[in-house]
């Protein structure tokens, strides 16, 4: 009985620490990706895009500090999932996270690009280089990051897919919102590699994006149930412990 409720006290902490991370994610991608990126950031349009980034130097900077939290946030994520889901099926569990910290890892690798571009647009630096030059360099590493985490996102789509397919199984998880998962990742999958594979599409791809962004949207939708459902229950002092507890039992 004891074991039961340590058990169910762990799932309710490592719901609100997943909720958390979940909402702190959503803010900085909105800021990062949705705000600062696609506003700065012209497909195909060197000249514009490099302007954009150094008459914006410091918007361009905060953005980068946004990606900086979405990836530990994902690392945080990639932890409190195993532990979630690990007492359904541990195995399936941690290679579900492993792909997410992998993930991680490759939006990190990403986000690199995006430094040597404050490194470039910086006006000191921009001035003793020819536009010429300047500008197309600047494009690529955009180019880079873009490509990098587009391969980033196919793997993510594969942690969504496993995560749903635990989350089925799980007697833990409406329906429901494994259904959500499973289609959140559909659309990573089909994206992502058509990005890649059939780029004389890119166009027609851009309108399937924006059609299946609304699918893509549930693993936020997944992150507000864990908040809502761990903070149903109250820990007080017994917080840092309940956590500690957590960190236990899957191990």
């Amino acid at each position: 009985m004891a074991k039961e409720n340590i058990d169910e006290e762990s799932i309710h902490t490592v719901s609100i620490i997943a909720g958390i991370s979940f909402s702190i994610m959503t803010f900085a991608a909105f800021f990062a990706s949705g705000f600062v990126y696609d506003n700065l950031i012209v497909s195909y349009d060197a000249l514009t895009t490099a302007r954009n980034i150094i008459e914006s130097q410091s918007l361009f900077r905060a953005g980068l500090c946004g990606w900086l939290i979405i990836i530990v946030a994902d690392v945080i994520v990639a932890w409190a999932f195993y532990l979630f889901f690990s007492c359904t099926d541990k195995k399936l569990s941690l290679l579900s996270s492993c792909l997410r910290f992998l993930y991680a890892c490759i939006l990190a690798i990403a986000v690199s690009c995006l430094t040597f571009v404050t490194i470039l647009s910086d006006t000191n630096f921009a001035r003793s280089m020819n536009t010429e030059q300047l500008y197309p360099q600047i494009m690529l590493f955009v180019n880079a990051f873009d490509a990098i985490w587009n391969w980033g996102l196919i793997i993510f789509g594969v942690h969504l897919l496993l995560t749903g397919i635990i989350a089925i199984r799980s007697n833990i998880v409406p329906t429901i919102m494994a259904i959500i998962l499973i289609a959140a990742s559909a659309s990573y999958l089909i994206v992502n590699p058509a990005y890649m594979l059939l780029p004389r599409y890119s166009t027609t791809i851009e309108i399937i994006d924006k059609i299946l962004k609304v699918p893509a949207m549930g693993e936020v939708a997944f992150g507000l149930w864990l908040f809502i459902r761990g903070g149903k229950k109250k820990y007080g002092k017994n917080f840092t412990a309940a956590i500690m507890k957590a960190g236990t039992i899957a191990f």
